[in-house]
C-alpha cells in the first residue's frame, strides 16, 4: 500500500493571480499613457509591469488548468512541482522560518542533493523557492502554497512519514 499525503494547494490563489497578471498589465498600459511622469520612468515602470503581466498570464492559467499539488508526502520522500523528486535521506533538517506574519517550511538539502533539482532552465527561473542556507541549498514552502493547511501542520505530517527527520528550532 502507497500512502500519500497530497497538499493540493489554494485554487483560489490560482483563480486570483489568473485575474490579476492581466489587470497589472492594463494598469502597466495606463501609467505608460500617462504624461506627468518622464518618457523614460513610463517605458521602464509602466512597460515593465507590462512585460510581467504578459509572461505571467500563460503561467497563472497554466497552474490553473494543470491543478498540480504543491506538495506530495510519502515513505520515499517528498515531491515539490516542478521540483524532481526529493528523497528523505537527501534532507538533512526542516524548520519553520518566518515570513510575514506566519511561517514557511523550509526543506534543507544536502549540497549534492540540489544538482538537477528541477526539470529544465525555466522551470528553476518560475520556481523562486530555493535559498541558500550555509553550503547547503533550501527550499521554502510560503504559507500561501500550502494553504489552507498550517506550516506546523505540514512538518507533523512530514515526521509520520521520516520519524527521524531533524527538526531545527524555528528561526527568531
Amino acid at each position: 500500500m502507497n500512502e500519500q499525503t497530497i497538499y493540493p494547494g489554494s485554487r483560489a490563489a490560482r483563480i486570483l493571480a489568473v485575474v490579476m497578471t492581466p489587470l497589472a498589465g492594463v494598469l502597466g498600459a495606463l501609467f505608460m499613457m500617462l504624461e506627468e511622469f518622464v518618457a523614460l520612468e513610463r517605458i521602464v515602470l509602466g512597460g515593465g509591469v507590462l512585460v510581467a503581466s504578459i509572461v505571467g498570464t500563460p503561467v497563472a492559467v497554466t497552474a490553473l488548468v494543470r491543478n498540480r499539488p504543491e506538495l506530495v508526502l510519502d515513505a520515499e520522500g517528498l515531491l515539490v512541482p516542478p521540483a524532481r523528486k526529493i528523497r528523505w535521506h537527501e534532507v538533512v533538517a526542516v524548520r519553520l522560518r518566518k515570513s510575514g506574519s506566519s511561517n514557511a517550511v523550509e526543506i534543507i538539502l544536502h549540497a549534492r542533493s540540489t544538482r538537477n533539482t528541477t526539470r529544465t532552465p525555466l522551470e528553476s527561473v518560475l520556481y523562486s523557492g530555493w535559498s541558500t542556507v550555509g553550503d547547503r541549498k533550501a527550499m521554502t514552502l510560503s504559507p500561501m502554497r500550502l494553504h489552507p493547511y498550517s506550516p506546523e501542520a505540514v512538518v507533523i505530517e512530514m515526521l509520520h512519514y521520516h520519524p527521524s527527520l531533524h527538526v531545527v528550532a524555528p528561526e527568531a
